[in-house]
């Protein structure tokens, strides 16, 4: 058993490394309290993680917060985590220059399970929700959460709502999720339900949403308007 003395210094390159990349005190504490295992890991493969996320274009800046957020990337292996998954997003037609936002804004990306995740959410797009294959890389630019969605609990309640509640044919679901693909994490019971009613209150009929709704040119000025901003 390694002493209390002997894992500060054990983990002291790598916390001595994330301050130069600009992590403060305050950043470490929150590391430590969620992830402090990340602390010992091994310097130089921390190091040749971090490169390689910088090499697949997540920025400097940028960096800092997803360590902060999801410390747990300090322990993804490159070669049997971190690049299958790149690699199968590039293969779906994420362009390389944009690739770096989709890891920033959802770096647990490179976690899930290439077959029983990311594989099998890309499927219920295109054969259940009916996104065209060739589309499918424009939602995960929008809306990259969508692919660390639960399918049975938040992405099909979700799409069944949109076309049980406002009868909204299956066709122009479709062309409501590739335009606004955020419907589908968005919460129904404290998010859409709400701004439904909402709406609903001031006398608009449920075609009358499901109109607004289908409208491309009105989904953000219109009901996700609504779902950012709580009307009174």
């Amino acid at each position: 058993m390694l002493t209390e003395l002997e894992l500060e210094r054990k983990c002291q390159p790598v916390v001595e490394y994330l301050i130069s990349l600009g992590l403060d005190e305050g950043h470490l504490h929150k590391i430590a309290r969620r992830r402090k295992a990340c602390f010992y890991v091994k310097f130089s493969k921390v190091k040749e993680r971090l490169e390689y996320l910088l090499s697949i274009g997540v920025k400097g800046e940028d960096l800092r917060k997803v360590i902060a957020r999801h410390p747990q990337v300090l322990e993804y292996t490159i070669e049997r985590m971190m690049k299958p998954r790149i690699q199968y997003l590039q293969s779906i037609g994420v362009p390389e220059a944009r690739m770096g936002r989709v890891i920033t804004v959802s770096p647990s990306l490179l976690e899930c399970s290439l077959e029983g995740s990311l594989k099998r959410r890309v499927r219920f797009l295109v054969e259940e929700v009916g996104v065209s294959k060739d589309d499918v890389w424009k939602i995960i630019l929008l809306s990259p959460q969508v692919l660390t969605q639960s399918i049975e609990g938040a992405l099909r309640p979700r799409m069944d709502f949109l076309m049980k509640k406002l009868g909204i044919s299956h066709e122009r679901v479709a062309k409501m999720i590739t335009k606004h693909p955020q419907l589908l994490h968005y919460s129904i019971t404290n998010g859409i339900q709400p701004r439904i009613d909402f709406l609903t209150s001031i006398g608009m009929s449920d075609p009358d949403i499901a109109t607004i709704l289908c409208r491309s040119s009105q989904v953000r000025s219109g009901f996700c308007f609504l779902i950012y901003h709580h009307l009174a």
